[in-house]
């Protein structure tokens, strides 16, 4: 064996021998169960603020947790898992108590380290608002059975039964619905615990509040729904302690003022106003003024109530507190013989004198509404050759005035054959035409006429008699259709044409109304011979 032979035995040996020591020392380590994760990791339990883990234990078959509720009120845990256990807990657990909670089925192998998340929902008694949080818990599993000792049932609350059903008698308690003691609110706590390995029920109830100064109904405080108990609890109010009176008002002739009480309706204080009357002036010949009754020192109510006296009963007038002729249009004389003047008459001397007729027009005068005359008798009579007659009328001999007739007439001028310009509308030769002016007048004076419409009519000696169409257009023809009372309007250049041989008499007819709506006409004539 050369040099390099024998080297690399030599390293191969000392390194093989180092290996085999350090074996050996991780054989005795583990054989005195120095290296089992169990005693190398901390036991700890953690949950959320508020739920502190106090105590775990984790067995082969179940996981048993101390839970203190710190969260300021009652919760129903509806469920708590853990990982290797197929079981889970629940319960009631009050406000400041620790609670127990076995969670069972698990499969945990003795002596390791138990290492594993907490899944806890639950729900305050007070918001019923569920919330789901998870912890933490590290334990080391210890080589026995959870339930019980020597796989036994503990015969407490928490592990009750005979053993493998070992319940928890705390996760069936409960409470009832609110209900009523009196005034007073109440529940009932169902408490299970463990009595001769099952669980037996025990009833408590429980004061949740005290109706005070009101009433228990339906399991909550309410108000008693009467007058001096009204509203939603504990706000409950006395109506009658609203009730009040108005100030003294007038109502006609009559002194009132309202009561207003209050009474109880659907839990609300609600009014009712009745009105009561306090006086009747009016059995005095008193008025009520601002809520109380006083004479009006009126005609009708004069003096100091409750003597007022009735001047008007007499035509008197209150003058300084005391009835008085007035020597006035209504109060002409010496009190009580106070009397009233006609319409169309005056106090004078303490007389009444006819001074005017019915409308007012003075004696002697003509009225504004022709054509009275307003005698000294104070009539008024028609006098139309004195007083005039109103626009459009016209006198008669009685001294009245009828609605006048527009004096309607109509006439030609400038006949001319066959000159100045061809008219429109003419055929042309051989027939003849004639251009002529006409002029419709009012002669009487009195009223204006609205012509509306005009016709041409002929007989001519060879072919008979016919007419035009009835034609609208005065207008167009005249310039206008309006007259005025004594005026008139004339139309230029009016023509007719005809065929030779014949003489033919032209007659045109016009129709209007007045302005008093009386239907007016009036018409001209001529001879052509063609």
């Amino acid at each position: 064996m050369g040099k390099r032979g024998q080297a690399a035995l030599e390293f191969l040996m000392n390194y093989g021998i180092a290996i085999m020591v350090v074996l050996i020392a991780l054989g005795a380590l583990a054989y005195f169960g120095l290296l089992n994760p169990a005693k190398i990791l901390p036991s700890a339990c953690f949950l959320e603020p508020g739920l502190a883990c106090i105590e775990t234990k984790v067995n082969r078959d179940s996981v048993v947790l101390r839970i203190r509720n710190g969260k300021g009120e009652n919760l129903n845990i509806s469920s708590i898992k853990v990982a290797n256990c197929n079981g889970s807990a629940s319960g009631y657990l009050k406000d400041g108590t620790v609670g127990e909670y076995i969670i069972g089925s698990c499969n945990n192998n003795p002596n390791f380290k138990y290492s594993s998340t907490i899944n806890i929902t639950y729900a305050g008694q007070k918001s019923d608002v569920v919330h789901a949080k998870i912890g933490s818990i590290v334990d080391t599993v210890e080589n026995n059975c959870g339930n019980g000792t020597n796989c036994g049932c503990l015969d407490i609350d928490t592990s009750c039964g005979a053993y493998p059903s070992c319940n928890n008698c705390n996760a069936q308690d409960s409470y009832s619905a609110n209900y009523c003691t009196g005034a007073d609110v109440y529940r009932d706590f169902f408490n299970y615990g463990c009595a001769s390995q099952a669980c037996a029920l025990t009833t408590t109830p429980e004061l949740l509040q005290s109706c005070t100064g009101g009433t228990c109904s339906g399991g909550s405080c309410a108000c008693l729904g009467t007058d001096i108990n009204c509203g939603t609890y504990p706000g409950c109010n006395n109506c009658n302690n609203l009730d009040s009176y108005s100030a003294n008002y007038c109502n006609g002739n009559s002194v009132y003022k309202n009561f207003t009480n209050y009474g109880c309706a659907s839990q609300t204080c609600s009014s009712t106003t009745t009105p009561e009357l306090q006086q009747n002036c009016a059995g005095s010949n008193g008025i009520c003024q601002n809520g109380a009754c006083s004479c009006a020192n009126s005609d009708a109510s004069c003096g100091t109530y409750p003597s007022c006296n009735n001047c008007a009963s007499n035509n008197g007038k209150c003058q300084s507190g005391s009835c008085a002729c007035s020597n006035t249009q209504s109060s002409c004389g010496t009190y009580p013989s106070c009397s009233a003047c006609g319409a169309n008459q005056a106090c004078q001397g303490n007389q009444c004198v006819t001074t005017s007729c019915s409308d007012g027009t003075p004696v002697n005068t003509c009225s504004a509404t022709k054509p009275q005359y307003c005698n000294s008798g104070g009539t008024l009579v028609n006098s139309c050759s004195t007083c005039g007659c109103p626009s459009g009328k016209v006198c008669q001999g009685d001294g009245s005035c009828v609605n006048a007739v527009a004096q309607f007439s109509a006439s030609y001028s400038n006949l001319c054959p066959n000159c100045g310009s061809q008219p429109p509308g003419y055929p042309g030769s051989p027939y003849n035409w004639w251009n002529f002016d006409t002029t419709l007048r009012e002669t009487g004076g009195i009223i204006g006429v609205t012509v509306n419409q005009r016709q041409k009519c002929f007989n001519s000696n060879v072919y008979g008699s016919w007419c035009d169409p009835v034609k609208t257009d005065i207008s167009i023809r005249f310039g206008t259709n309006s007259i005025l009372a004594g005026g008139q309007i004339v139309w230029n250049n009016n023509a007719v044409w005809f065929y030779p041989g014949q003489t033919v008499t032209v007659t045109e007819t016009f129709w209007g109304v007045d302005g008093n709506s009386n239907n007016v006409q009036a018409s001209y004539s001529f001879n052509v011979v063609s």
